[in-house]
């Protein structure tokens, strides 16, 4: 099994062993274009977004770039470190933002931000 550290190495990883393969980051990578894909991957993207309504976007502009396969994962650790609550989160002790979602209420946000899926 292959653990990656960023969503760099995984695109790395795929590449060596001969897919295609483009990366975006809000922070580090901005400028680069969305581009239409087979498969998008969406790894632990919706639980730091903040804002529901920001977060129910990028869900849809995901799903709008993906031919085939929308991937997506979130955060479920309910032992993680929480410090005040923020929005429909927590902030954590590192300053960021996370959403904790169970497994219905992911359920539920997919359905609700993509009806027909």
């Amino acid at each position: 099994m292959a653990v990656f550290k960023s969503w760099i190495s995984s695109i790395q990883y795929l590449r060596e062993r001969s897919f295609q393969g483009e990366g975006w980051d809000p922070y580090w990578r901005a400028g680069d274009p969305l581009v239409e894909s087979d498969v998008v991957i969406l790894n632990f993207v919706l639980d730091c977004i903040g804002d529901p309504e920001e977060r129910g976007e990028a869900l849809q502009r995901a799903w709008a770039l993906a031919h085939d396969y929308l991937m997506v994962t979130v955060r479920r650790d309910r032992a993680l470190v929480r410090i005040c609550p923020y929005w429909d989160g927590w902030l954590t002790r590192w300053g960021t933002f996370q959403r904790l979602f169970t497994q219905g209420e992911f359920y539920h946000f997919l359905r609700e931000t993509l009806p027909g899926t």
